[in-house]
C-alpha cells in the first residue's frame, strides 16, 4: 500500500483491524539481511534488475509486489528494497552510541565544514529501503530515513508484520490501551 500516512492515522488502524502491526526498524532490517547479514535481500552485492530504483524504474508509480521476483529475500519476501520507502513503527532517533561527524566540502576559499547531524525526532518514524526515486545505494538494509508521521507521498508505503506467537500482537495492543 502506498501514498499513506503513518501511525495514529489510517495505516495503524488498518494493521490493528487486520490483527497486525507495522514492523519495527529492527524487524525490517532483519527481513532484508536474513541470517547471514547481507546488504541486499538477494545477497552481499547490488545486482541490476533486482529492485525498482532510479537505475531501473519501470513505472512512475509504485509497482505491484513481486515485480522483481529474483530480488526476494531468503525467506521469500518480495520488494524489501526499492520501489517505495517503507514505514516502520520505530521513532527516528539516533542509534545508541551515534556520534556526529564533521565533513569538509568544497575547495579553496569556498571550502566549508559541515556537521552530519540529521533532524532527529521521536515524533517522526523511521522509513527503510529507498524508493524508485533513489539510487541503488539507498536500497540497502542499513539505510534509514525519517519522516513526519503525517507526511504523504507516492514513494511512501508500508507492509504489516505479526509476531510468531499467535495472539501476541493483540495482547500488546490490549496492554498499551489499559
Amino acid at each position: 500500500v502506498t501514498g499513506v500516512q503513518t501511525c495514529a492515522l489510517p495505516i495503524c488502524r488498518y494493521a490493528e483491524w487486520a490483527g497486525l502491526r507495522l514492523p519495527t526498524e529492527e524487524e525490517f532490517e532483519y527481513a532484508v539481511r536474513g541470517t547471514d547479514g547481507r546488504a541486499f535481500p538477494w545477497g552481499p552485492e547490488w545486482k541490476k534488475g533486482m529492485a525498482s530504483t532510479k537505475e531501473d524504474v519501470r513505472s512512475s508509480s509504485a509497482l505491484e509486489v513481486g515485480s522483481f521476483a529474483d530480488g526476494a529475500s531468503e525467506q521469500g519476501v518480495h520488494d524489501l528494497v526499492g520501489n517505495v520507502w517503507e514505514w516502520t513503527q520505530s521513532p527516528y532517533n539516533p542509534y545508541p552510541g551515534w556520534k556526529a561527524k564533521r565533513f569538509s566540502i568544497g575547495r579553496g576559499s569556498s571550502k566549508k565544514e559541515i556537521d552530519s547531524i540529521p533532524k532527529w525526532s521521536a515524533d517522526w518514524r523511521v522509513v527503510k529501503s529507498g524508493s524508485q526515486q533513489t539510487g541503488w545505494i539507498f536500497a540497502r538494509a542499513s539505510i534509514r530515513g525519517g519522516f513526519e508521521r503525517y507526511q504523504r507521498a507516492h514513494v511512501l508505503g508500508f507492509r504489516c508484520a505479526a509476531s510468531t506467537k499467535p495472539g501476541l500482537d493483540f495482547a500488546e495492543q490490549d496492554r498499551k490501551s489499559t
